[in-house]
């Protein structure tokens, strides 16, 4: 795992070239403070650093302490690489789960003056998982 948080410390826009560590349940808070580690040391909580701690956060069960992180994430320009999709799904996931505020995202939604993509990708697959209307509507 050492090796791992190592290569994240350079904020790679895209994991999936990173061999992804063994984490056990017993690791994951370990874990989890670790990669969160990474916003608190950039003084400015980049969007890069936010991207590539919620690439790492993907790889375990969602996390409360990653939500606004993710809604910060989600309202941000987007930054183009393979690890958006797997950042939505966990965002959803967590979102479906109850991990992450409902009522946060869709304030989050409801502030964005401007129209944002990946703040839409997450509620709209979230709303897929949850409720069967999206499919009644278009989306």
């Amino acid at each position: 795992m050492e090796s791992f948080l190592q290569q994240l410390s350079s904020l790679p826009q895209d994991l999936s070239t990173i061999p992804l560590p063994q984490i056990d349940d017993q690791e994951q808070a370990a874990f989890a403070d670790a990669i969160r580690g990474l916003l608190t040391e950039d003084p400015s909580s980049s969007a890069a650093a936010r991207h590539t701690v919620l690439q790492a956060a993907s790889s375990i069960p969602p996390r409360a302490e990653f939500g606004n992180p993710a809604i910060t994430w989600a309202t941000e320009d987007d930054i183009v690489s393979s690890g958006r999709d797997a950042i939505v799904r966990y965002s959803s996931s967590a979102l479906s789960e109850g991990v992450f505020s409902a009522k946060e995202w869709f304030q989050a939604l409801y502030e964005a003056s401007t129209q944002r993509p990946r703040l839409n990708d997450v509620l709209i697959s979230w709303s897929k998982l949850n409720f069967d209307v999206s499919s009644s509507i278009g989306i």
